[in-house]
């Protein structure tokens, strides 16, 4: 294998691509190499994946005529997946040996023709299939496949990321035109006939299991896929902001004999309690260090606006990057290696509303109690809730509506949604942006386009772990350079686990996150189970705004998006300079900033399929003197 070069600079989890046995795929592979790149290669010679990974991202063997790859975190040995491998002559047995280990990585296959390549369920790991001129090809990411394919931006895909949120069918667009995403549980395989495939090869569990079954199952998922992630002899960074997701992680951390570096910011608005909260489980923690400080001492949000980012996959806005510069440099300064963060805990362990169209099925007699509780706090009208939760309309009928609301611009009311929350798009979207989510989501209605599982409760909960895994796996791409940041929550295994509870139980308006309160009850001192509350930052976020005026001005002045006639230039530019005023939600404002400054990035690394990752000195610089008087503490 060719050396790419140093390792800090790859991805967690490699960039790579997989070629069919074919001359085609061989010449689109030498394109690729010659980027420096390292190579695995097929039984015949030919190159089979080609990119860059760390070596310790990377087991592989080849057997005979079989050539198998785990690529990402996965403490699978080579004796392991030889013993795996011995009998494996189809794609179908390579998809089972992904619920055999913890962690989150690709497996990837090449035997008799045919290649294999999937990624996870929740799809923090990615497949994007392309064709260039002389057949298809498989990549870890879409930017990689759009560079091999030179497929162009579709401006349609991009106004599908000014919805907040997006429809599930619109969600897993690339912004790529001919780059289409795997769907998370599904495989591609490619021939040396130019003919792809996506195969299904993971279903999920039946929703039956009872919250007392169910606790420990989740319980064992979590801890497998933390400590998968403790490195040996190095310390390990967390986040520990207080809140249920970070203190769960961090004792499970603690429990397999982590050496914990931690991390927390105290929100200055009213009422807001998450400092109280990590204190307190700091003091039940063996941390080496911990480092906390108020929000409003550290940049403001937003402070990275006017620089250059790393170019991601997709649009990704960390209001927060230049804060958690201080904490980077902490965490490295005490040798930490890796460092766990608590995304995916919303989305996966707690049901959506939608959990209660199960529940109205299994036990009439309690969703009762448990519909009007979610009528009052949601402010829901009674018969039409009544009437969606006992006849709701097929997902091609929701779709079709969808598309009629969009183009229409008329907002939908607040209401029991059977398929997901409503895509609104923000009033400085244009028409044109309007007709093209509009046209997309018809387009899928006439497709036939279904749900991903037929039962509501079962496809909102995936459809929220999805989303969770794609910012997770962005979110790594983001930190890769500095510190790689894993998310354990979007895990196949903890999305498996939480996935078989029954939904009403893992979701209830009487109870904060019961399921995972249950399963952390071993692990996690009691009083620290009680939180029932969540702090907000919105006063930062407003500051953040204010302080960086300038920078959105100038974004103000050369719009990416307006350029493009996806927003009215006018509007798009008074929200800019006054987000107070801006008629949208700052939900919406983010999503339209970040498509901006990713659009703008773009330029610049449009012709690389290995863009240079975030690095330390990009993130503003805290004088140490001045980080020590800001500290609300600082222990060793």
């Amino acid at each position: 294998m060719d050396d790419p070069g140093p390792e800090r600079t790859i991805p967690a989890g490699g960039r790579f691509a997989a070629f069919p046995d074919s001359a085609g795929g061989a010449a689109d592979a030498a394109r690729l190499a010659a980027r420096g790149c390292r190579t695995l290669s097929h039984p015949s010679g030919r190159p089979w994946i080609v990119g860059r990974w760390r070596h310790s991202d990377l087991v592989h063997i080849a057997a005979g005529p079989l050539r198998l790859a785990v690529i990402g975190l996965c403490p699978v040995t080579t004796t392991e997946l030889a013993r795996a491998a011995a009998s494996i002559t189809r794609p179908e047995q390579v998809a089972a040996l992904a619920g055999r280990w913890p962690g989150s990585f690709h497996l990837a296959a090449a035997r008799d023709g045919w290649v294999w390549v999937q990624g996870g369920v929740a799809e923090v790991r990615r497949v994007f299939l392309a064709r260039t001129g002389r057949g298809p090809v498989a990549a870890s990411h879409a930017a990689l496949a759009a560079w091999l394919s030179r497929a162009p931006v579709d401006e349609g895909r991009l106004a599908v990321r000014l919805a907040s949120p997006a429809a599930t069918p619109l969600a897993e667009l690339t912004p790529w035109r001919g780059v289409d995403a795997v769907p998370g549980g599904s495989g591609l395989r490619l021939d040396r006939d130019g003919t792809a495939r996506t195969v299904r090869w993971w279903r999920p569990p039946e929703a039956t299991a009872p919250l007392r079954e169910g606790a420990p199952l989740l319980r064992t998922a979590l801890r497998d896929a933390v400590a998968t992630r403790v490195p040996e002899g190095a310390p390990l960074g967390a986040d520990l902001s207080g809140g249920l997701d970070s203190t769960s992680l961090c004792f499970l951390a603690a429990e397999a004999g982590a050496s914990l570096v931690t991390a927390t910011i105290q929100w200055t608005g009213g009422g807001n309690t998450d400092a109280e909260w990590a204190r307190r489980a700091a003091g039940r923690l063996p941390l080496r260090e911990r480092f906390a400080y108020r929000g409003d001492a550290l940049p403001p949000f937003f402070s990275h606006t006017g620089r250059p980012g790393p170019v991601l996959d997709e649009p990704l806005l960390v209001r927060d990057l230049d804060q958690q510069g201080p904490f980077l440099r902490g965490m490295l300064g005490h040798g930490a290696v890796t460092r766990l963060s608590g995304l995916g805990g919303d989305h996966v362990v707690q049901a959506p509303e939608q959990y209660l169209f199960a529940l109205v099925r299994r036990r009439p007699a309690t969703a009762a109690r448990t519909v009007r509780a979610e009528l009052a706090e949601h402010r829901w009208p009674t018969v039409r809730t009544l009437r969606t939760l006992l006849a709701p309309p097929s997902h091609t009928a929701w779709l079709a509506g969808l598309a009629g609301a969009v183009r229409s611009g008329v907002r939908v009311p607040g209401r029991l949604q059977p398929w997901g929350p409503v895509p609104v798009l923000p009033p400085w979207a244009s028409p044109l942006a309007r007709e093209a989510v509009a046209a997309l989501l018809e387009e899928r209605a006439a497709a036939g386009a279904g749900p991903l599982d037929p039962r509501p409760a079962l496809h909102a909960r995936l459809a929220l772990a999805r989303s969770a895994g794609r910012s997770a796996g962005l979110v790594e791409e983001l930190y890769a350079g500095v510190l790689p940041t894993h998310a354990p929550f979007c895990d196949d295994a903890v999305v498996a686990a939480s996935l078989a509870v029954r939904p009403e139980e893992s979701a209830d308006p009487f109870a904060y996150k019961p399921l995972l309160t249950a399963a952390m009850a071993p692990v996690v001192p009691a009083g620290l189970l009680l939180r029932d509350t969540k702090d907000s930052s919105v006063v930062h976020w407003y500051e953040g705004l204010e302080h960086n005026r300038g920078a959105l001005a100038a974004l103000a002045g050369d719009s990416a998006l307006a350029a493009l006639g996806l927003v009215d230039g006018r509007r798009w530019r008074e929200a800019l300079l006054s987000p107070r005023q801006a008629s949208g939600s700052p939900p919406a404002f983010e999503k339209s900033l970040a498509l901006e400054i990713w659009l703008r990035d773009r330029v610049r690394g449009a012709d690389d399929p290995f863009p240079r990752p975030l690095a330390l000195d990009d993130l503003l610089t805290v004088h140490p003197e001045d980080l020590r008087s800001l500290a609300l503490e600082e222990r060793t």
